[in-house]
């Protein structure tokens, strides 16, 4: 059964392979009916419409984290004003500043002596997160949507990195945020239409996570009281997920809180299809690397999902027990609370003579359970974050988050590949392992390409797959299959940005210069602010014999991103070619000064 991939992550195995089973086929395609998305996005109608019958609910529910899960920069607090909003790297500082009731971040280099070599700012237009942990910063410009390299961590009151970022780390102001952080971040999120990580401006409908992400459109459900009697007998169309059958009720809580290794939406589907009733397969295929606490204690952020899938507790309740057993979706414990509020859900289930531990040290620790069985560990991907164990230990044991010796074990959660067709399954796990691999920086082996093509078989027109074809093609230098696979992807509407950039790659590097400028001015149609589009359109257009206009496409490259040295010096090139004696040796005075740059001890 091809339930599982196993992938090596050994040092003395750079090259990791999988070792996948074939499965037996559960049935002719025919019999498979493949779901589009849904068509109902004018039935819903905004929080502020279910308040007017629900208010006190409604106002319980404006303290929950939930509730504000993204603001507008300008509707919150920059943070504590004792701590420095200065975060220095090695060579460049990033710096917080606010002007005129904006946020602005900015990035600085100094020269050996101190000196400034550039400062450039960005102006942050909205919030990520309740703050409760931390805020994260995002910029929109155009169609897309950016994170800033700084997070406000409120559990240590200071600035520092957003995770995954490294000092002086390239992206900067550049780490693109895609559909599916914002179908969970956000309430209703304002698309562009068949163009996938693209939003209007405004960006969102509702910002925060409002009562239609957990209990469906709500147009249905006015429409059924305003008809009064005549409505007897019919059913409120409104979803509670308390009355759903197990799965069901918990794929509500898993479209945003179960954080798989890989999470591959299903053919036809987008992030943004899910509705509650459905069943988180319907929409996405998850792949699971099991709990993921690390040998020193520590675990993953948000992998609450997975952690109490391994419990006792959710084994022996056989799947009973889930995530609004504890939690009240609606309300929060006030913080004195707390210890109380969650000892009366553990005793639904135990009485409180299962307790063990003399009552003198349950008297010290407040009688509360989640302190000795639920502890707070830190975040092993998140620093200045603390996250509760969720695998409801009986006793605080450590345990280590590989299943086998050098060895990461990807498996479909919820053994959904039981009932995909064969197809499907191929392509889930080739995307998977694809995107996991991609994630660490790791080659993927060039075995993934017969379960990818074993889908387009049935698909070939399926954009996903014919574009992570094309990358796995270029990865192993093999050009003429990468140009046919993202040639054919370009041509499908939701894998043409991926498809062309790939494609841009693949011409600059054969020195194809007409199809180059083709494919660059094509990228930059969809992100003009990429400085990397602007340097290479520079050069082709020097390779054109169009020396001034590639000097106008490497300046707007360092309006962009002032830190690139390369450009700089192919700059200060051209100006030597076009007659700029002067501008060159300014420019590579400015070289000079960045290779020897470093962050002042004392930040001025």
């Amino acid at each position: 059964m091809m339930a599982v991939a196993f992938i090596s992550l050994r040092p003395d195995n750079p090259e990791p392979m999988t070792a996948v089973d074939p499965l037996d086929d559960p049935g002719p395609i025919s019999a498979v009916e493949m779901l589009q998305g849904p068509q109902d996005h004018d039935q819903f109608v905004g929080s502020s419409q279910c308040a007017t019958c629900h208010a006190e609910i409604s106002a319980a529910y404006q303290m929950h984290p939930m509730a504000n899960s993204i603001s507008r920069v300008t509707d919150l607090p920059i943070g504590s004003e004792e701590a420095s909003r200065t975060v220095a790297g090695l060579t460049r500082q990033y710096k917080v500043v606010m002007h005129d009731g904006q946020m602005f971040h900015h990035d600085e280099m100094f020269d050996a002596a101190g000196n400034s070599i550039f400062d450039q700012s960005v102006r942050m237009d909205y919030v990520v997160g309740s703050g409760r942990r931390a805020f994260a910063y995002l910029t929109q410009q155009g169609e897309l949507m950016f994170q800033s390299p700084l997070n406000w961590y409120s559990q240590d009151a200071k600035w520092d990195l957003s995770p995954g970022y490294r000092p002086d780390d390239e992206r900067r102001f550049r780490r693109r945020i895609t559909d599916d952080c914002l179908s969970c971040h956000a309430g209703r999120v304002a698309t562009v239409k068949d163009a996938p990580n693209r939003y209007q401006q405004p960006a969102f409908l509702e910002m925060s996570i409002g009562c239609e992400k957990c209990h469906g459109p709500g147009r249905p459900h006015i429409e059924f009281h305003q008809a009064g009697t005549n409505a007897s007998d019919r059913t409120d169309p409104i979803v509670n997920p308390g009355h759903l059958d197990i799965v069901e009720r918990e794929s509500v809580c898993n479209q945003c809180h179960l954080q798989p290794a890989a999470r591959i939406p299903r053919y036809g589907h987008t992030e943004f299809d899910f509705r509650p009733g459905q069943k988180f397969e319907e929409n996405w295929t998850a792949f699971d690397a099991g709990t993921d606490i690390s040998d020193d204690g520590r675990t993953r952020a948000v992998n609450h999902v997975q952690q109490m899938r391994d419990s006792r507790c959710y084994v022996e309740s056989e799947g009973r027990l889930g995530c609004i057993s504890c939690h009240d979706p609606h309300r929060l414990p006030a913080e004195d609370a707390k210890d109380a509020f969650y000892r009366q859900q553990c005793l639904k289930c135990h009485t409180s003579v299962d307790c063990r531990e003399p009552m003198p040290r349950r008297t010290e620790r407040d009688d509360s359970c989640i302190v000795c069985h639920m502890p707070h560990r830190d975040s092993n991907n998140i620093s200045h974050v603390t996250q509760t164990d969720h695998r409801i230990l009986r006793q605080a044991v450590e345990e280590s988050g590989t299943d086998r010796k050098g060895q990461v074990q990807l498996r479909f959660f919820d053994g959904a590949h039981k009932r995909m067709p064969k197809w499907e399954q191929d392509r889930a796990m080739g995307v998977a392992i694809w995107s996991y691999l991609s994630k660490k920086g790791q080659q993927s082996p060039l075995d993934l390409a017969r379960l990818l093509e074993s889908a387009l078989a049935v698909h070939p027109a399926d954009g996903l797959a014919l574009s992570t074809l094309g990358a796995l093609a270029m990865q192993h230098g093999r050009t003429e299959q990468a140009v046919q696979y993202l040639t054919k992807a370009q041509s499908v509407p939701l894998a043409e940005e991926s498809a062309v950039a790939g494609l841009l790659d693949l011409s600059y590097q054969q020195a194809n210069w007409r199809k180059s400028l083709e494919y660059v001015d094509r990228c930059l149609e969809i992100d003009s602010g990429h400085p990397g589009y602007h340097a290479i359109r520079a050069d082709v257009l020097m390779n054109f014999g169009r020396l001034k206009e590639g000097i106008t496409a490497a300046e707007k490259s360092l309006e962009l991103d002032p830190t690139r040295i390369p450009v700089r010096a192919w700059l200060g090139n051209a100006y030597e070619k076009d007659g700029r004696k002067s501008d060159a040796d300014a420019m590579r005075e400015i070289v000079r000064r960045m290779q020897t740059a470093k962050v002042p001890e004392t930040n001025p």
